[in-house]
């Protein structure tokens, strides 16, 4: 999926809410690489921004845009910092870097799901990559309730929970692809 960029329409938009309200978009609605599906999360970083898009991307796949303070004309922090980024891709997430004074990611209470996001492999990939620089809260297993769930959460403090429907397991799955018929 090609990476469409943003268009820079007002040099003088301050801010992530700034930068999408105020001139800095999509320059239309088609530009966009296709339709949101809900409601993605915005992460504001302390200084890790591009870090945690370039993570992601290799958990999840996709695309990454980056746009710098300095591409942006901010001057209320460090020029090389991301003052809006973006994976898009199987899982989308809009990232950027706090300025000085700004509040940053922070957070409790709230998980994001993906469940059934995917084929069970790929929900199980990608929770056994964000478990191995994160930390588990609930192993991704057949639960009482007859489906695959766990949450994990990962090096920047994200928590999420992914699973799959059913009771199958990748051996079971593996198992049935093998089976010759008579």
């Amino acid at each position: 999926m090609p990476v469409r960029h943003l268009s820079r329409v007002n040099a003088g938009a301050r801010g992530r809410a700034g930068a999408l309200t105020q001139g800095l978009a999509y320059a239309d609605a088609a530009s966009y690489p296709r339709p949101m599906a809900g409601p993605i999360p915005y992460l504001s970083f302390d200084g890790t921004a591009r870090d945690a898009l370039e993570h992601y991307r290799e958990v999840f796949g996709g695309d990454v845009v980056l746009h710098t303070y300095a591409e942006f004309g901010r001057d209320d922090g460090p020029e090389g910092h991301i003052a809006h980024g973006a994976l898009q891709g199987p899982v989308d997430v809009f990232a950027s870097d706090a300025a000085p004074g700004e509040a940053t990611l922070e957070l409790r209470g709230i998980l994001f799901s993906l469940l059934g996001a995917s084929d069970p492999a790929t929900l199980e990939r990608w929770f056994a990559a964000l478990a191995e620089t994160g930390e588990v809260i609930d192993a991704l297993a057949l639960k009482p309730w007859g489906d695959h769930d766990g949450q994990v959460r990962d090096r920047f403090g994200v928590t999420r929970l992914i699973g799959y429907q059913g009771s199958r397991t990748l051996d079971d799955d593996r198992s049935a692809h093998s089976v010759t018929r008579h």
